[in-house]
């Protein structure tokens, strides 16, 4: 009887077996639920429902979205799905590089509170260190998207700590993200490249901490507001006596976002209501306990309100701290500058801070509302205060506070009545206001109303105003149908960066596009895993070519997910393009690279080592799409100048170019581009790639020839773009005005936050264009083959080139070397940079310009700014630090002196 029984019940144990055995990888294409909708479609590779979550939030489902995330990592990357729902996570969650969580939400400023994939998290109370146990980690390479958190545990009325609800380690990626009431939502201490975008919600202690990053890490829309988690709906969302108490705690609490070292770390459209500080620029040791170093960082579109102290500079790396554009009311102190600060912690570490005392505060049209002093500093100098365009009001003893350095104030307004515009210590060296209106008489308190250091001119306004700039753009371009391919059905081979195929997959995938092409479109799916290109592919009208990077991926998470392989092509820079990209048509989620590729051009190279011009990697065409991709030393990466691409939309693209980043023109009108940013660290010491430069002492640096060669964005024809946070490193022009080709017309445009890194010459325009650019929020250094310039024109140059709040460093760069065209500094923060210089022919205006000298002899015979004969322009409103302001203008120039600080010899 017990042996019938056993057999009995068999059937039964091999289909729980089945049932249980781990699910099928296979791209699909969800089905939004009800309510939900997403500005692409969601592809995916693993559903973590398959694998036992349960979006009732009844059951613990941690083991089964890892098991997921663990699925898709063993075979180098995918997206795995978690349908609306709440779901009740215990534990803990890691995403690898290559992979990606990804849920289903609405913008909570779109009626998404409480909406969507909330992942309910437990484990951690009481424990306050952000990195001891997050809840959820993401590498480098690794996505969190399109997610709700929320801490069913906490209450508003007493908070506890837990530890950070993401954990950030180097290059990672969260954007779509709704925190609802997270102790410190977002740790990241080796954070290089990282991009925080849409990230929304209530924090209690601590919403963002970045510190030990290269190049570039990115905070882009970000809003804590404890609206959000008393809008949310959920159970214990706080109301009436509650809220009151949660908002007196974030107000005695919470900081908004916390800077350490970050090089270059771009921040916009930031919005924090509730805080004691907004936005805080500290130093913080690193992890391995050896360094103590601050960062600068430029932030713009900045809205803070409720603060106790809306920005707190206690240390900034230098050139300083740079702010465009924002809104900021505090009770203390809307912008606070810190004296040094030591704490009997780091000296027990052994640290000793980083601190330079001329780093120094750019500000640029913003409103600044209440406290003591709107702008205080107590820092000691020599470092600058340069403000432009600003408003004040609300302040109790003076709108602007210095202890020390040097002070410009330019077109800004004064609206109190009867209080002081300035109060300035016997240690500040000069105050150069002008073009103000004050609604009280002038006055500086602490100093006579005559004293030789003021320098003041309420007529000047400058040569130019303020340049407007506002950027809020959402990628919504997906193909023409929900169908999707995978490429693998149609022969296309696989391998491994340890062993790549000899397979060549280019029929493969192009049969694959042409059935999307003949089917009305569709995604093309290409898995994880590395494909071998002998040839080239066209993408079809209304098709996407997609991988499975879901975000931007940099550095050394460049070896994992979707690589196509380049082989065809080479030595035939003018051959068909490795893609070749129809009217709307896209290419998403891809790591491109040529393994055949060189570094240098030396005479002692060996033939493995000379580089090779290829064809371009991608040519575009009108209303296309580029996302989530890496191309990696190829030769030009992105032609969009061949054929008129309008409406194109380039959305974080990385890589390492050996000719150009980005060729663009033809007439093309409208479109985005959009953290595009070459390092070529992708390549080389981040990452594990076979062709990586070696042996450089004997055949030729990298730097050397990409510092002399490389071209980052050719500009030709191009108009109604929008153009922001960009970067291209080691090149020998970053950016090109050219007279178009095709159509003789030249750039019309403006960008923000576009960096300039390691470059020989920051923008060349050239002779026969007429292009107008405006810069705002640019950083640089032209330190490549020798030093060379921010700005350079050529003599038949007839455009206009506008850096507004901008900065420049390294004693090997210069500054402007100009013999055609109109150029403008207006708010040039200058470290250690010289030899702002116009030539016969140019036109050349520098305005409420700060120089700052720290290691530059006193006897440095170089001059700050000079006209020579036949040069135009005007020079008002400039200083230098430790008034050494040279300033020079040829008798047979056409140029007006205005007011400046102190000169250290005469203007003429």
């Amino acid at each position: 009887m017990n042996a019938i029984r056993s057999l009995a019940v068999l059937p039964f144990v091999a289909v729980a077996l089945a049932a249980a055995a781990e699910p099928e990888l296979k791209v699909r294409i969800a089905e939004p639920s009800r309510g939900m909708a997403s500005d692409d479609f969601i592809l995916y590779t693993a559903n973590a429902a398959e694998y036992g979550a349960d979006r009732t939030g009844k059951a613990d489902s941690t083991s089964a979205i890892q098991s997921a995330l663990d699925a898709c990592d063993k075979v180098g990357g995918g997206t795995v799905f978690l349908p609306a729902g709440r779901y009740r996570v215990e534990g803990r969650l890691v995403i690898n590089g290559g992979t990606s969580l990804r849920g289903e939400w609405v913008s909570p400023e779109k009626g998404g509170l409480g909406k969507g994939t909330i992942l309910m998290a437990f484990a951690g109370r009481g424990v306050e260190k952000p990195d001891d146990g997050p809840f959820v980690t993401v590498k480098a390479a690794a996505t969190l998207r399109d997610i709700g958190i929320w801490y069913p545990e906490q209450k508003a009325g007493a908070p506890v700590p837990y530890p950070a609800t993401i954990y950030g380690r180097g290059h990672s990626t969260v954007f779509n993200v709704t925190l609802y009431n997270s102790w410190t939502g977002f740790w990241n201490n080796t954070c290089s490249s990282m991009l925080i975008r849409r990230l929304y919600g209530t924090v209690l202690k601590l919403g963002i901490h970045g510190a030990y990053a290269y190049d570039i890490p990115r905070i882009e829309h970000v809003a804590f507001d404890p609206r959000y988690w008393a809008g949310s709906g959920l159970p214990g969302a706080p109301a009436a006596a509650a809220l009151g108490k949660l908002n007196a705690f974030l107000d005695r609490n919470l900081t908004g976002i916390q800077g350490g070292e970050q090089d270059w770390g771009y921040w916009w459209d930031i919005s924090i209501n509730h805080c004691q500080k907004g936005l805080y620029l500290t130093a913080i040791p690193s992890d391995d306990g050896k360094k103590l170093v601050p960062g600068n960082i430029c932030a713009g579109n900045v809205r803070i309100k409720n603060a106790g102290v809306g920005v707190f500079v206690e240390n900034a790396g230098y050139p300083g701290f740079m702010m465009t554009y924002g809104d900021i009311s505090a009770r203390v102190c809307p912008l606070y500058f810190s004296k040094r600060v030591d704490r009997p912690e780091w000296a027990e570490m052994g640290l000793k801070q980083a601190y330079q005392t001329d780093s120094s505060l750019l500000v640029t049209s913003v409103n600044f509302h209440g406290g003591k002093y709107c702008v205080g500093s107590m820092k000691e100098g020599p470092y600058a205060i340069n403000l432009a365009d600003c408003t004040f009001d609300g302040y109790s003893c003076a709108a602007v506070r210095a202890a020390a350095g040097s002070v410009t104030c330019a077109r800004c307004t004064f609206r109190e009545a009867d209080k002081s515009a300035f109060e300035l210590s016997d240690a500040v060296v000069q105050l150069v206001a002008v073009g103000n209106s004050f609604k009280a008489p002038f006055k500086v308190d602490g100093w006579s109303a005559q004293d030789e250091r003021i320098f003041r001119d309420d007529a000047e306004t400058g040569p130019t105003k303020a340049i407007p700039y506002s950027f809020d753009h959402v990628p919504a371009r997906k193909p023409a149908t929900a169908r999707v391919w995978d490429v693998t059905e149609f022969g296309a081979v696989r391998g491994t960066i340890e062993a790549p195929p000899s397979e060549d997959s280019t029929v493969a995938i192009q049969n694959a596009l042409d059935r999307a092409g003949a089917t009305k479109g569709g995604t093309v799916y290409v898995p994880a895993g590395v494909y071998r290109i002998d040839g080239s592919l066209i993408v079809p009208t209304g098709v996407e070519l997609r991988g499975c990077f879901e975000g931007a991926h940099y550095g050394n998470g460049t070896h994992v997910g979707t690589q196509l392989w380049a082989y065809g092509g080479k030595n035939r820079p003018d051959g068909a393009p490795l893609v070749t990209m129809r009217k709307g048509s896209g290419l998403k989620g891809f790591t491109i690279y040529y393994p055949d590729q060189g570094w240098t051009n030396g005479e002692q190279a060996s033939e493995a080592a000379r580089v090779r011009k290829y064809p371009p990697t991608v040519r575009t065409a009108s209303d296309c799409w580029v996302q989530n991709c890496c191309i990696l030393c190829c030769w030009t990466a992105i032609d969009a100048m061949t054929v008129k691409s309008d409406n194109l939309e380039l959305v974080d693209v990385t890589g390492a170019a050996l000719g150009s980043t980005l060729e663009y023109g033809h007439g093309a009108t409208g479109g985005v581009v959009r953290d595009v940013h070459f390092n070529y660290s992708n390549w080389t010491h981040q990452g594990r790639f076979p062709n990586r430069p070696r042996n450089e002492k004997v055949e030729g640096s990298l730097g050397s020839y990409t510092g002399r060669n490389v071209k980052g964005m050719v500009l030709g024809d191009v108009s109604k773009t929008s153009f922001f946070s960009c970067f291209n490193i080691i090149v020998a022009d970053q950016i090109t005005l050219i007279r178009d080709p095709y159509t003789g017309g030249s750039f019309r445009g403006k960008m923000w936050g576009v960096a300039f890194d390691a470059a020989h010459n920051g923008v060349v325009g050239k002779d026969g264009c007429s292009a107008v650019i405006a810069l705002v929020a640019s950083m640089g250094v032209f330190n490549q083959a020798g030093g060379g310039h921010y700005a350079v024109t050529e003599p038949g140059f007839n455009g206009i080139i506008v850096f507004s709040n901008a900065d420049v460093w390294s004693g090997h760069s210069r500054i402007a070397d100009l013999s055609g065209g109109k150029v403008t500094f207006s708010q040039l923060l200058s470290w250690c940079c010289f030899e702002t210089l116009a030539r016969e022919g140019a036109v050349m205006n520098v305005f409420a310009s700060t120089y700052v000298g720290d290691h530059v002899p006193l006897h440095d015979k170089r001059l700050h700014i000079c006209y020579e004969k036949g040069s135009k322009g005007s020079a008002a409103a400039n200083v230098e630090c430790r008034r050494l302001l040279s300033l020079v203008v040829d008798p047979e120039a056409s140029v007006k002196v205005g007011v400046n600080g102190v000169l250290k010899q005469p203007s003429r």
